[in-house]
This record gives C-alpha cells, sequence and structure tokens, in this order.
C-alpha cells in the first residue's frame, strides 16, 4: 500500500513539472506559471512587452518560473498584485496560462537609473499617444520623454502608423518617472524616405573635412559645427539649420531615398576670430552644404558627400 501511495505522489510530481512546459496565450515558448495549482515562485522583469492575445495587441508580462533559464512572455492576468513599471518582483502563488493568483510579494527591487533596453510598439490605434511636447504615453500606462532625441517630430507622424516602431529606452532614477527615449526606428518610413528618421533624429556635429578622397582635415579645435535636419509631412522637403561656428545659418532641403539638395541658405554676418581661421572654416562648410548630393547615416555618425562623391563632411551625433 505504501508503495502504491508513493508511486501516486510521484506521478502528481510529475504532472506539475510537465504543466510548466505548457506554451502561453501570448504564443511565447513556455508558459511562466504552473498549471497545476501548486504554490510556484515567479520573478517578473522591471518593463512589459508588446504582444498579440486573440488577434489584439496588449501588454503583456516578461516572467521566470524559480528553477527555469529563460524569461518568456505571459499574457495571462496577475490577480492580487499591482504592477508598477521599473520594479523587479518575486511572487509566490498559483494559477495557469489564463491566470495567476498571487499569495506573496517576496522581493520588490527598483532597476537602477541608466539601464538601456529594447522595446518594440506598434503604432495606430492610439496605442501610444502625446500627452504634451516631448512627452507620450503608450497603452495608458507608462509615459516616455524624448530625452536624447532632439526631435520628436517625425515620430509624431508614424504614431499614426499600424507599423512596429523599434524603441532604444533608459531608465529614469525614480521609477515612477517616464522613461527615457535613446533612439527609435520604423522599417516603413525608412524604406520611405532612405536612412530617415535616423537623419532627424540628432543634432550633428561636424567633426572631419574628406578632400578628394584621400585627404582627411578635421574641424578646428575649439569650434562647434552643428546642422540639424528637420522635414515636413512629406519627409522630403524641408530645413537645414545649425551654426557655422561663428554664424546661424539655415537653408531649404529636399530629400529623396539618400539624395539630398540644400538650397536658398541664409546666414549672419558676424565676424569671428576664434579660433583663428574659424570665418575660413565657416564659409568652407556652407559652401559644401550648398553642392550636397547625397548622405548616409550610420551607428551615430552622418556623412554628406559632395564634389561626385569626391568629397565629404563627416558629423557625429551630439553626445557620441
Amino acid at each position: 500500500m505504501d508503495r502504491i501511495i508513493h508511486l501516486r505522489r510521484l506521478a502528481a510530481s510529475l504532472a506539475i513539472l510537465a504543466a510548466l512546459l505548457l506554451v502561453s496565450a501570448c504564443s511565447a515558448p513556455e508558459t511562466a506559471v504552473d498549471q497545476a495549482g501548486a504554490l510556484t515562485e515567479v520573478y517578473l522583469n522591471p518593463y512589459r512587452n508588446e504582444c498579440t492575445v486573440n488577434g489584439d495587441l496588449r501588454l503583456c508580462y516578461v516572467a521566470n518560473v524559480s528553477g527555469t533559464d529563460n524569461f518568456s512572455t505571459y499574457a495571462g492576468e496577475i490577480e492580487n498584485f499591482a504592477y508598477e513599471w521599473g520594479y523587479s518582483y518575486g511572487l509566490k502563488g498559483n494559477g495557469d496560462e489564463n491566470s495567476f493568483r498571487v499569495e506573496e510579494v517576496v522581493t520588490k527591487a527598483a532597476e537602477p537609473g541608466g539601464v538601456h533596453f529594447p522595446l518594440t510598439l506598434t503604432g495606430g490605434a492610439e496605442r501610444i499617444v502625446k500627452v504634451a511636447e516631448g512627452l507620450y504615453e503608450f497603452y495608458g500606462e507608462k509615459r516616455f520623454t524624448c530625452g536624447t532625441v532632439d526631435s520628436c517630430s517625425t515620430l509624431d507622424r508614424v504614431l499614426t502608423r499600424e507599423e512596429p516602431i523599434a524603441f532604444q529606452f533608459q531608465t529614469p532614477d525614480n521609477p515612477a518617472d517616464p522613461l527615457i527615449l535613446l533612439d527609435w526606428t520604423s522599417s516603413a518610413v525608412a524604406a520611405q524616405v532612405g536612412e530617415q528618421p535616423g537623419l532627424m533624429r540628432n543634432q550633428w556635429v561636424l567633426q572631419s573635412f574628406t578632400v578628394d578622397k584621400n585627404v582627411q582635415e578635421l574641424a578646428l579645435a575649439g569650434s562647434r559645427v552643428t546642422a540639424n535636419f528637420a522635414l515636413d509631412e512629406s519627409l522630403s522637403t524641408g530645413t537645414v539649420s545649425g551654426n557655422g561656428g561663428c554664424n546661424n545659418y539655415t537653408a531649404n532641403i529636399t530629400i529623396s531615398g539618400n539624395a539630398m539638395t540644400i538650397k536658398d541658405l541664409a546666414r549672419g554676418e558676424v565676424q569671428c576670430s576664434d579660433p583663428p581661421g574659424v570665418m575660413d572654416q565657416e564659409q568652407r562648410f556652407l559652401s559644401a552644404l550648398t553642392v550636397a548630393e547625397s548622405y548616409s547615416v550610420d551607428s551615430g555618425r552622418l556623412e554628406i558627400l559632395y564634389n561626385s562623391g569626391n568629397s565629404i563632411l563627416h558629423f557625429i551625433s551630439d553626445g557620441e
């Protein structure tokens, strides 16, 4: 009789272990809760992921069952628990792929400020809304600011499209504060306008000139030459503005794929002497802009080509 009882208990334990391997309702490779109802320890990430449940997009938990190696998406409801963005949790409770009831919050730890993490969200259907200038909210749950992104004007237009947007966020020092947007990309917009929106996301600082392919000259030490790009709703025309090292300037710009045309340039008339040669550099820079032919953006660097591609203005994203 004892042997029979022992075998029944062993069979029940194996059933619980097998339940842990069931797939979740959010197409994750494995569920994050114990479907057999036994008390289970679960860990939650400090952020949630977008997932599809019954054809609808929503935010789901990123969870890990104690004793397993990988975190996976959990689409079920977590009851008797108030989740806060920016905190990692250790929970004890029971449930299945549809719901998990928390019996005890074992740990709650704030994510340190300055941590970078990716998050892909889909535009359209007011999933991501603009709350105020430079402030956004997704799924009515978490806010983020433009942060180091120089301009969010292109992002405003992308938000209305039913297309995924790959964001790169930074955690704030206080988890209750908005996330800080570091970077974002949208394949739909990039396909439409070459390497946009990367051109517009940053303020660019001139690093050097390439003359006749092989000769590269650094920008003058102590000078700061900048370029900021802003396009209208067509994402093909707009303006470039900045400082040539002494005077502010502005010009009209036309973009088609990676082709670039700059014209109607206007600048100030101040004469500067520090550092020596700054006015000659400014004139050289502005003259190069007006004969721009194409551009490329890669890993925080911008190149504007002119003179049949033999000469290049090299920029780096401000803050790099």
